[in-house]
């Protein structure tokens, strides 16, 4: 769903976030006089201009040697399985479904 508002459209999301996670957002998002959206989209923003950290999937991909071929494909993967920090992202994953 879009809207207008002066040149800029608008994307209604609809997101699934756990009550202790968007209860404290909400406590900083008044701390700063920001509405809920504002916060939001202020969080989106500081998101997009962070540089990357060493949770980054690419940054990790960056760093495996890349070989042609299927051996190449298995080395990669093989590489992405054993790395800490992929393991890493793995557990906050399988934390954050509970």
């Amino acid at each position: 769903m879009f809207s207008k508002k002066g040149n800029v459209k608008y994307s209604k999301v609809v997101a699934n976030i756990p009550e202790g996670l968007l209860d404290e957002f909400d406590k900083i998002c008044e701390k700063r006089y920001y509405s809920r959206a504002e916060g939001i989209k202020e969080a989106m923003r500081e998101f997009i201009k962070k540089p990357s950290t060493d949770n980054d999937i690419s940054e990790v991909m960056d760093k495996i040697p890349l070989k042609e071929g299927i051996g190449g494909v298995v080395d990669l993967i093989a590489g992405l399985a054993t790395d800490p920090r992929i393991q890493k992202l793995r557990e906050e994953k399988r934390k954050a479904k509970k």
